[in-house]
């Protein structure tokens, strides 16, 4: 069910409505979110990890390229010791986003598109175009 709603600032907006059940459901189905329960995740990771060295050149499927970046992402996070709900949350969407890349690249790789939307999903997709450069190359992200 949609319903008009006046914001700050006099302008009107649609709004959905969404059930509790519904967002229960949702969240049910959703990645964990305590401590305890990410790093019981990240270690089965680990232990199932995939044979894939960082020093080897090796063929994989689409499919297993999300638990490659899983793996990585994971270990390292227990290599460097930064245990914390936050950066496994963070680990976990940094996987899903590198796995969706090799499968679709961004509409556009310039900020300035995305930020004029109202639409939640579009500044997603924007906040997530500019992290693929900034991951990488840090350098880029330092505003002097």
């Amino acid at each position: 069910m949609t319903f008009k709603c006046i914001i700050k600032g006099g302008r009107e907006k649609m709004a959905t409505v969404i059930s509790f059940g519904q967002a229960r459901e949702k969240r049910a189905n959703s990645e964990p979110d305590n401590l305890s329960d990410l790093i019981k995740r990240a270690s089965l990771i680990c232990r199932d990890k995939l044979s894939f060295s960082q020093n080897e050149l090796g063929v994989i499927e689409e499919g297993q390229l999300k638990s490659v970046f899983e793996s990585k992402i994971t270990q390292e996070i227990f290599d460097r010791k930064l245990i914390g709900s936050d950066v496994f949350l963070c680990g976990i969407y940094v996987s899903n986003l590198l796995a969706e890349l090799a499968s679709s690249m961004p509409e556009s790789w310039w900020a300035i598109d995305y930020a004029t939307s109202d639409d939640s999903a579009t500044l997603k997709k924007g906040g997530d175009a500019c992290f693929i450069p900034c991951g990488v190359f840090p350098e880029r992200g330092i505003i002097s």
